[in-house]
């Protein structure tokens, strides 16, 4: 594979698609650490194959960067560090939750012979290792859900998307909610970042589309606050049902700010936590009573027998439960392994790896996945509950098998239409949709 990376281009190219950023990115620091490298104790006499990953590995974020690395670690070692007939090295660094870090830590990994890419969980970290990929022409795997747009209107055969795009689950989570829950109406507020703007318009389209009504406008949420009462009062009170969308520590802030709070309410107000906002390493944080009843949406379930044997093996070896990154790191390697065995190989013939992948379906924790012709995960989305008596083991509620990142809608169209974003309307979005209709060859 190319190997030549003209870096000072590449790098003005980056940080100008991602100045506008996302509201995600934190603790800006542009040097990267040194070189962390890991690998089987001796040599077995098999080819190598380098995958260089990006963690967060401090801040705020680095919960999730270390529970990506142990789930790798995890999946490495029970293999003994191959892959059909590739040793793997794996050779990773810290991104601190900053694209800028993640470009200089990218292109050293590149420059270093990395023969894969893989890691990430920030929209502006995963885009701009995405854009260093697709220029020096080095797979990489997304285990993350980030930003819808890296599977759909800026696809690239290199870049292939295992953990799910913003609006995947909560298309149908919008849908669930109205046509089968009975909710009529929804407040919604959210971070101010492109993964709750996706998140959200994924939400509103399909719950607005089914019938219900979203009341008021979103509120949004900038980064840095610790304090959320202010903007829940901005949140209508006579709304049946919550949507919240955060990361992190927001999740559990925003969720006792509600519970505090006296809503206009006869009954109690319904929590709809999003994208695995309420999972079991999130509760396990939490005040009980603050997250109790509430729904999220999730690509697995703790129930699953190869879910609960990851999740045990996961908490044996680094004594806590996984989260769901973890999961996604550890499915992102099943994926892998079966693409590579189906191909007979990987470095020596990307075509067929790839065509591999399209092809066949992978069996892991998160159930039975496939990868669509953009490269974007295709998989069950669970509604999930935390039952009313606060334990750390959320109850399944519905499943939606096979969920497309298009959801129900026709490919084609979706993509003709902008990406969702912040400005969202279903109404505006709908008529733009019936002009292209009607008017094929215009532009709406």
């Amino acid at each position: 594979m190319k190997r030549y990376l003209a870096f000072l281009a590449v790098l003005l190219l980056i940080l100008g698609l991602i100045a506008c950023a996302d509201g995600e990115q934190e603790d800006v620091t542009t040097s990267p650490d040194p070189s962390l490298t890991d690998g089987p104790s001796g040599t077995s006499g098999l080819p190598t194959l380098r995958i260089g990953a990006l963690f967060t590995l401090s801040g705020d974020g680095a919960a999730i960067g270390e529970s990506q690395r142990n789930a790798m670690h995890l999946w490495l070692d029970e293999r003994d560090w191959q892959i059909g007939p590739y040793q793997i090295i794996l050779n990773y660094r810290d991104d601190q939750s900053s694209a800028e870090t993640a470009v200089a830590g990218t292109q050293e990994l590149v420059e270093t012979g990395a023969d894969l890419l893989f890691g990430g969980h920030l929209i502006a970290v995963c885009r701009a290792i995405g854009e260093i990929a697709i220029i020096s022409g080095v797979p990489y795997i997304i285990p993350a859900t980030t930003g819808d747009d890296m599977t759909q209107r800026g696809r690239n055969d290199l870049l292939i998307r295992t953990g799910g795009s913003s609006s995947q689950a909560t298309h149908p989570f919008g849908y669930w909610a109205h046509s089968m829950h009975g909710i009529q109406t929804v407040g919604i507020i959210a971070a101010d970042s492109t993964f709750a703007h996706e998140s959200v318009a994924g939400f509103m389209r399909t719950f607005e589309e089914s019938g219900g009504e979203v009341l008021g406008v979103p509120v949004w949420v900038p980064a840095n606050v610790s304090h959320f009462v202010s903007f829940l009062d901005q949140v209508p009170r006579e709304a049946e049902a919550l949507f919240i969308q955060f990361e992190g520590a927001d999740t559990k802030r925003v969720l006792e700010a509600v519970r505090d709070m006296d809503w206009e309410r006869g009954d109690e107000l319904i929590i709809l936590a999003g994208w695995a906002r309420t999972d079991e390493l999130i509760l396990a944080d939490l005040n009980p009573s603050a997250a109790i009843g509430s729904y999220f949406a999730s690509p697995w379930l703790p129930t699953d027998a190869r879910a609960a044997a990851f999740a045990q093996a996961f908490e044996s070896r680094f004594g806590q439960v996984p989260r769901f990154h973890a999961m996604e790191a550890y499915a992102a390697l099943d994926i892998l392994e079966a693409a590579i065995l189906e191909a007979d190989g990987f470095a020596d013939n990307f075509e067929a790896f790839l065509q591999a992948i399209r092809n066949i379906e992978f069996v892991s924790p998160k159930g039975i996945l496939t990868i669509d012709e953009w490269n974007n995960v295709v998989q069950d989305i669970h509604i999930r509950q935390v039952p009313p008596d606060g334990t750390l083991r959320n109850t399944p509620v519905h499943t939606f098998s096979a969920v497309s990142q298009f959801w129900r809608y026709d490919p084609e169209e979706f993509l003709a239409l902008p990406v969702y974003d912040r400005s969202f309307n279903t109404e505006v979005h709908n008529r733009l949709l019936d002009d292209m209709r009607l008017y094929p060859d215009e532009d709406s």
